[in-house]
């Protein structure tokens, strides 16, 4: 008796996942050109006949949408205690979704066999992942028939959105801004840089701007720091030293700034008479801090409903022309930064 062909079989022999074959089969999601049209002449050749019964139920969608947050290692937190950035995330996500008539789900990578029931079960319309992951996530999220979307990570596998914003530009122009009120002796607070492709390019936009106006690149001045308040907070201790050295730093996270000022304040350190900082993210907090901060607006709220969109126009053959978007940044004025 004849082997029936299968969807895996497929996906072998076009050298793609599964889920890449029914996204093409069932006509949604976005798959280059060139590789759809490899899958379709392989289904053609071998007499490829989908199950229509099962297409059928991976058609019942829900208008439920998950999102997954990153635990860190000893597992008692995830990042939403630790940054507004994501609570400011959601917020947005959660109205937008509720716009196209969707509820949001949120869980945690504590449980990494609930995520693959979650996506198995078809609880889940499509998955958004805030925060840092594990490739293992990653090998059980590339067989999903739903769509998913990462916020601010490194590239994983092609049939994933990607959604980042213009990094390495807001930290050129924040370090510029610095430049152009005369600071010449410019330090940098960033997150680990090798850990992530978000801290190098706000490294490397820093570097570019110091470089392009022929300032230097001292690694004295570069703190290298988790993005939370209170790593804000011991950072003062460990720059008290550099003050009148160094007359501004960029911090590329905004809860940083806030712990970092707090910090100074008990050395009687000022901001920004003693020392200029430009900050990133936009918080709104960051707006009712004091000083209120100059900070890279990297548009939180746009970044949100996008990745809401994304999941809801994959199921209306709404192909998106590519899976990779990077959001334009700006800076915001507020008066954390003194001219000399």
């Amino acid at each position: 008796m004849k082997k029936k062909i299968t969807i895996k079989d497929i996906a072998e022999l076009a050298g793609v996942s599964t889920a890449t074959v029914s996204y093409v089969i069932n006509n949604v999601g976005r798959i280059n050109e060139e590789t759809r049209k490899r899958i379709l002449k392989i289904i053609e050749e071998v007499g490829y006949t989908p199950n229509v019964t099962a297409r059928n139920l991976a058609k019942q969608k829900n208008n439920v949408i998950g999102i997954l947050v990153s635990v860190f290692k000893d597992e008692k937190a995830t990042v939403l205690t630790d940054n507004p950035f994501f609570i400011e995330f959601l917020a947005s996500a959660h109205y937008k979704a509720v716009e196209h008539g969707y509820s949001i789900l949120i869980t945690d990578y504590s449980d990494k066999n609930n995520i693959k029931k979650l996506i198995n079960s078809k609880a889940v319309s499509g998955l958004i992942c805030l925060g840092k992951f594990d490739n293992k996530l990653f090998q059980t999220l590339k067989e999903a028939y739903v769509p998913i979307v990462l916020i601010d990570h490194d590239y994983v596998y092609d049939n994933f959105y990607y959604i980042y914003s213009d990094d390495k530009k807001g930290a050129y122009l924040a370090t510029e801004y610095l430049i152009k009120r005369n600071h010449q002796k410019i330090g940098l607070i960033c997150g680990e840089i090798k850990s992530s492709v978000i801290h190098q390019w706000r490294y490397e936009g820093f570097c570019k701007a110091l470089n392009d106006y022929e300032l230097e690149i001292n690694k004295d001045y570069i703190f290298e720091t988790n993005l939370n308040y209170r790593s804000g907070i011991s950072l003062a201790e460990k720059i008290l030293p550099l003050i009148g050295k160094v007359t501004a730093f960029f911090v590329i996270s905004d809860i940083v700034t806030m712990g970092l000022i707090k910090g100074l304040s008990k050395y009687n350190v000022r901001v920004p008479d003693d020392l200029s900082i430009v900050s990133y993210d936009n918080l709104q907090s960051s707006k009712y801090f004091i000083p209120e901060l100059t900070t890279v607006n990297q548009n939180i709220k746009l970044k949100a409903e996008m990745s809401i969109d994304l999941i809801v126009n994959h199921y209306h053959n709404s192909n998106a022309s590519s899976n990779i978007f990077v959001l334009p940044v700006d800076i915001v004025e507020g008066n954390s930064v003194k001219i000399i």
